[in-house]
């Protein structure tokens, strides 16, 4: 059978982390953390959420940081959804990129101010994720989530995971070789098919896409349009569209704020009708393809790691709005599918004012260490809070200023300084823990 239903990791993941594991008992013993059974050592999922352009660079700045610290490979893990996924794959083509991460995202960075992503587009093409197995453990182990489109809207998301070894579906065990994705099944075999192996480009497309949702992409072409017939200078009616320039502007001015609204859904409705119409191209998505962005759900890979085979959870939140939103999230979906989670009493968080470091911890729970980007130690007062939410929104054009794009970087690598000492007692403290007896690690899974 090609399509394998089980909960335990494979053989190739419990190599490589039984390798990486070596790697991190080097890293603790240089911050004076003993731990002389490599089988002691704890399990760490370094988590990134989503958050378009400002999840990705905020991501490099932490994995800047993290490696400045020294800290970086101490993870056995790194998961990531929607723009932090961009992020990662640009540092996974490189096989060893955490021996010289400040180099890596450094290059990365400055691709982004320079405008030279499209190039980096064009290495990656080719690349698949299987590139990204390595029996050394040279690189935290990478983990991209996503859900399923028929999904979104159930009160249960199917949750979708692509590892270098394994991909799948964690409610039902349900894996394949990664080698596989983009094959046919017929009863659980493959079909002879031509077809390449998922490389990174699609990967980006089906986790990386910040408008993998149809409404925030409706919605967005009706912010477009409204901007578009508010600044236009109706002396100039050849800049319309065909469809605008059968409308009157001292009429359209004296519309009800109802019926502006109705003319540009439907305005809507006729370019998503002409997008269904679109005949076989380049961004053509066939209908067997069921995975979309996760980053507009539950804004983080939380589904990857909540399992046995994590210990510690460190979750740096790069999402729009409420600080604590991936955490709520996390707590539900924790609570729908029987995994393990420590109690976080929200009525203590202020949304409005956050700190910059957080620990969630219950005995026989992973302990979850919560950083939001924005908070009241790298940003001072809320009102610099806001302003920085604002300048940095989800959904606009590229960042072209490098000024922007470092500042933004800087603070990711702010929280990364200020929180070195707590992230490194956590994981002593979870070392510790480790003492007893441990049973074989399995695969998150959905219960």
């Amino acid at each position: 059978m090609a399509v394998l239903i089980r909960h335990k990791l494979c053989d190739g993941e419990k190599q490589f982390t039984m390798e990486r594991q070596i790697i991190v008992q080097k890293v603790l013993e240089r911050h004076g953390i003993h731990v002389p059974d490599v089988k002691n050592i704890s399990r760490v999922a370094l988590l990134s959420s989503g958050g378009g352009q400002r999840a990705n660079i905020s991501f490099l700045g932490v994995m800047q940081q993290l490696y400045k610290e020294d800290l970086l490979n101490g993870f056995l893990y790194v998961a990531g959804v929607s723009g932090s996924t961009w992020s990662m794959s640009s540092l996974y083509q490189n096989p060893t990129w955490s021996r010289d991460a400040e180099k890596a995202t450094g290059e990365a960075l400055l691709s982004m101010s320079e405008g030279t992503g499209h190039n980096l587009a064009e290495k990656l093409e080719t690349r698949p994720l299987t590139a990204d197995r390595d029996k050394y453990g040279a690189n935290p182990y990478p983990l991209y989530s996503t859900v399923a489109k028929q999904f979104l809207d159930k009160p249960k998301e199917m949750w979708f995971e692509f590892s270098p070894h394994e991909s799948g579906f964690l409610q039902h065990g349900a894996y394949v070789d990664t080698s596989l994705l983009n094959k046919n099944f017929d009863g659980g075999h493959v079909k002879p098919l031509l077809k390449k192996p998922v490389d990174m480009v699609q990967l980006q497309g089906m986790c990386g896409c910040a408008m993998g949702d149809f409404a925030q992409i409706i919605q967005f072409i009706k912010d477009i349009i409204w901007n578009w017939i508010f600044s236009a200078d109706p002396d100039h009616y050849q800049d319309f569209s065909r469809s605008l320039k059968r409308v009157d502007h001292e009429s359209w001015r004296n519309k009800t704020d109802q019926d502006k609204n109705t003319f540009v859904e439907n305005l809507c409705d006729e370019l998503a009708a002409s997008a269904d119409k679109w005949g076989q191209g380049p961004l053509d998505v066939p209908q067997s393809n069921i995975i979309s962005n996760d980053g507009l759900y539950l804004n983080s890979p939380y589904p990857s790691v909540l399992g046995k085979a994590r210990d510690l959870i460190i979750s740096f939140d790069f999402s729009d709005g409420d600080p604590f939103e991936t955490l709520k999230g996390a707590t539900k979906y924790a609570a729908a599918t029987g995994h393990p989670f420590p109690k976080v009493d929200f009525t203590e968080l202020d949304s409005n004012q956050p700190r910059s470091y957080y620990v969630f911890e219950e005995k026989g729970k992973p302990t979850v260490i919560h950083i939001p980007l924005f908070n009241m130690d790298n940003c001072k007062n809320q009102e610099t809070i806001k302003k920085e939410r604002e300048e940095y929104t989800t959904f606009q054009q590229p960042y072209a200023d490098k000024a922007k794009i470092d500042h933004l970087a800087h603070l990711a690598e702010v929280n990364v300084i200020m929180n070195k000492h707590y992230i490194l007692e956590e994981i002593k403290k979870s070392c510790a823990a480790t003492q007893l007896p441990l049973k074989m690690p399995t695969r998150a899974s959905a219960g």
